[in-house]
């Protein structure tokens, strides 16, 4: 099976003592639509936009081709599972690992959406 990282960054996932770095392929989005619905005047900065946001059609993702999937970032999938839910090879990173400082350095699991 071929795994495709198309998210901004390496992907590793560590299985027991095995860790594996997945690099990026490229980057899959949802394509983000606003729309203003108000704004905030907060003090020392002035007037701030507040917007709702919904995702459309994801855009970098190819096609589904056998024995693939693809690993994206969750807005990516939602967007996925909301607009092609026949889809079943899409992933994202899940169980994360994270070190002494508590980042985040990889992940133990994968998912779906």
């Amino acid at each position: 099976m071929e795994v495709v990282n198309l998210t901004p960054h390496d992907v590793v996932l560590v299985v027991g003592e095995t860790r594996i770095t997945i690099p990026s392929s490229g980057v899959a989005r949802a394509r983000e639509e606003r729309t203003v619905v108000g704004e905030l005047n907060l003090p020392n900065v002035g007037k701030v936009p507040i917007y709702s946001i919904a995702y459309g059609e994801p855009e970098g993702l190819p096609a589904p081709q056998p024995g693939v999937i693809y690993i994206v970032s969750a807005i990516t999938a939602q967007a996925v599972k909301a607009h092609q839910p026949e889809r079943d090879d899409v992933y994202v990173v899940s169980d994360p690992v994270r070190d002494e400082q508590g980042r985040i350095i990889g992940a133990r699991a994968l998912a779906r959406v």
